[in-house]
């Protein structure tokens, strides 16, 4: 008797379990949400698939993020607002901050974030000048010493960004023509009244690396005393040339004539390869570890990207501000958080193309803010006002 009793208990705890079980887990037509795509195991599929998928799915759809990453729903669900701090508004952290700013073909009014930024920045560096293969300074945008004197009236330093154009490698091997080229930057630098310069010199062989060594130096004895000099530098990770357009960068040489380097952390994943985080956690500290081996800390500063990437499954591959992420959400887009790399994605159907971007929001950014004041390193630069989410103002600053 006592047996058929507990067997009884059993069977029933068995059918409670299996009914709650499929309760749970069985997925119905009413439970599709009214949207154009279903998210399921991290994938998405167009609204005419739903159907047949039924059958076959052992979780609710449109799932949206792991418990742990609560955060990154709550982002979405509000409209970031446009902080401005006062003048005399002190940053929470001891890093000092750069932005960029660059403006050109269909890039947005940069001023927006400007405003924002507000009481944190410490260096503005605009995207205004490139050095072309005669030594000469060819300008770019107008307004130039109307917003440098916002600049400076707000106590920020200007460095000036002065990319190159063509020809550079032959320009950085001939004396007469790095010559001629500093002494046209310090000519600017009095000019407009910046108070120092950034090079940002890229996509050069790695055989230019003494010669881009040599002009850094021939710069800084030239202006040094009178002017900041600074460069933004490609990300290595070790000494093997993992990273070949990083090679022409000497780390340890040019450290000592510069007052910091910006790296430029970002572009992990890019146009040219598949989709992926812009910059995930642990390669940006790969990145920051093996350059504190090279650079004095102080003179290290982390540069951060405000962009991401869409991947589309017809071949196109563009950036994205992070208001366009914004609109994609609003129209149905779910937000994805990847543990490993720290940092948000999204996938969706768009006119019967898939796509898929990889982005930073405050969230990914604030786990890079953390990298770097862990390290203690000199400070923080962003590529570039207009395309971040503007909330990481309000984060570093109170």
């Amino acid at each position: 008797m006592k047996n058929r009793y507990w067997l009884g208990i059993l069977i029933i705890t068995v059918l409670i379990f299996t009914v709650s079980f499929f309760e749970k887990n069985q997925v119905t037509e009413n439970m599709i949400p009214e949207t154009d795509t279903l998210i399921i195991a991290n994938k998405i599929w167009p609204a005419e698939n739903i159907q047949d998928l039924i059958p076959f799915v052992k979780e609710p759809p449109a799932r949206e993020i792991e418990e742990s990453s609560e955060a990154v729903v709550e982002v979405f669900t509000e409209e970031p607002e446009v902080q401005i701090a006062s003048l005399d508004r002190k940053p929470k952290t001891d890093l000092e901050v750069l932005a960029y700013w660059a403006k050109w073909w269909q890039e947005p009014e940069p001023n927006n974030s400007y405003q924002a930024s507000q009481g944190v920045l410490d260096y503005f560096s605009p995207y205004w000048f490139t050095l072309n293969s005669s030594g000469e300074l060819v300008s770019r945008e107008t307004g130039h010493k109307e917003l440098l004197n916002e600049v400076h009236a707000r106590g920020e330093e200007s460095l000036v960004l002065i990319n190159n154009g063509p020809g550079i490698t032959s320009l950085l091997a001939n004396k007469e023509l790095r010559a001629k080229s500093i002494k046209n930057i310090e000519k600017l630098l009095s000019d407009y009244g910046f108070t120092g310069v950034h090079i940002d010199f890229e996509m050069i062989p790695p055989e230019s690396k003494d010669n881009l060594s040599v002009f850094m130096e021939e710069l800084q004895s030239a202006i040094g005393s009178k002017y900041l000099v600074t460069i933004a530098v490609g990300p290595k990770w070790s000494d093997f040339g993992e990273n070949y357009w990083a090679e022409v960068y000497d780390y340890e040489r040019l450290a000592k004539s510069v007052d910091f380097m910006v790296l430029m952390t970002y572009d992990q994943h890019n146009r040219s390869t598949g989709p992926g985080p812009v910059a995930s956690l642990p390669w940006v500290e790969s990145v920051l570890q093996y350059t504190l081996t090279k650079v004095p800390k102080e003179k290290v500063f982390l540069g951060i990207a405000g962009y991401g990437y869409s991947w589309s499954s017809s071949g196109e591959t563009s950036s994205v501000r992070y208001s366009e992420v914004e609109q994609a959400i609003k129209k149905g887009a779910t937000v994805q958080w990847d543990d490993y790399s720290q940092t948000p994605y999204t996938v969706y159907w768009e006119n019967g193309v898939r796509k898929e971007v990889w982005f930073e929001n405050i969230y990914s950014l604030r786990q890079k803010i953390s990298l770097a004041e862990r390290y203690q390193i000199g400070g923080l630069a962003l590529w570039s006002l207009g395309q971040e989410d503007l909330r990481l103002w309000s984060e570093l600053a109170e």
